[in-house]
């Protein structure tokens, strides 16, 4: 395990590397969350976050390297370790031709869940992301900002341990942000949440920790407040200049 390892962590992947043909895309990354906390992770278009959070949620077979999610291993064991996963893609995969109300008790289904609980999860996560009025529209008919709030939804509904969320507030209006920001700190102590995020305000509000890429390495790895002390406070300076850094001219 990485030096910096959590005892028990919830989330834990160690050298994970993708390479397509002769690019290497990922190298030998380790990211440690422990429950309870959530890190943030940046990175200029192109760092490798998504084939990273692609890897740790089973979707794509690394290189070389391992991913955990609870203990159990995303590739030798994936019922048992995605039962415990919520995660969303930054490109939203959802099926058109269903209602909100099909979809998500699609999603229920698939994860075991019986009709009673399924029935309060509906409600509930219905309610918390406004979704009542849309529970007989069809998801292609709805707005990209809905269709987020849908995706989100379905990705809280089973009560995950480890949530791997990509760009989570792409699309959505203020308020829902901010809803969306308060249910990852509130559920600080139920969960272990990775997020990827290009907004520096995010990761200073939400965030325990954050892990920077550039070309595919983790090239700084601390707390919001002494990573952005290192560059007069300010966490988004902070971002550009190590990147800057390893960026030859």
């Amino acid at each position: 395990m990485a030096e910096d390892a959590d005892s028990d962590p919830s989330l834990y992947a160690q050298g994970l590397t993708r390479r397509f043909g002769d690019k290497t895309v990922v190298d030998e990354i380790a990211i440690v969350v422990p429950r309870g906390s959530v890190t943030g992770l940046l990175g200029p278009n192109g760092a490798g976050k998504t084939t990273a959070m692609r890897m740790m949620a089973g979707i794509l077979r690394p290189t070389r390297g391992e991913t955990l999610i609870i203990s159990y291993d995303i590739w030798r064991e994936p019922l048992k370790a995605k039962a415990a996963l919520g995660y969303l893609p930054e490109s939203l995969d959802l099926y058109d031709n269903l209602t909100t109300e099909e979809f998500l008790r699609f999603i229920c289904r698939a994860y075991g869940m019986d009709d009673g609980i399924t029935d309060e999860a509906l409600e509930r996560w219905m309610a918390i992301f406004g979704l009542e009025d849309l529970a007989d529209e069809l998801i292609g008919d709805q707005s990209k900002g809905f269709r987020q709030r849908v995706a989100l939804a379905s990705v809280f509904i089973h009560d995950p341990e480890v949530l791997i969320l990509d760009e989570p507030f792409i699309n959505l209006d203020p308020a829902t942000s901010r809803m969306v920001k308060d249910l990852l700190m509130d559920g600080r102590d139920e969960r272990a949440v990775l997020l990827a995020t290009h907004l520096a305000s995010v990761a200073e509000e939400v965030c325990d920790h954050v892990i920077v890429l550039n070309k595919g390495k983790v090239i700084a790895r601390d707390q919001p407040a002494p990573l952005a002390k290192r560059f007069g406070g300010d966490l988004e300076r902070a971002f550009v200049e190590l990147v800057k850094e390893e960026t030859p001219a």
